[in-house]
């Protein structure tokens, strides 16, 4: 089945650790990408993969259905709010 996407680049001193929170909230879902400052998580509704570079990360959503990318959009969009203001 084809995967439905969004990506958005996200710059701030701090998105290292608001990304590292996220990651270790959701650790049991890793996904172990071998590349240093990249990784993957694979939810139960879709998937996230975030690269970060220097103050910034590029993250990548993706989901089967609207539905379910809406609610990954929602999910990292809540974590980013809730520790960047």
């Amino acid at each position: 089945m084809d995967q439905l996407s969004a990506q958005t680049r996200i710059s701030d001193a701090a998105i290292r650790s608001v990304m590292d929170r996220l990651r270790a909230e959701h650790s049991e879902f890793e996904i172990d990408t071998g590349v240093a400052d990249q990784w993957e998580l694979r939810l139960y509704y879709g998937s996230l993969s975030a690269t970060l570079d220097d103050e910034s990360v590029l993250i990548r959503v993706a989901a089967t259905d609207e539905t379910c990318l809406s609610y990954m959009k929602m999910t990292v969009a809540g974590h980013v709010a809730e520790h960047l203001g």
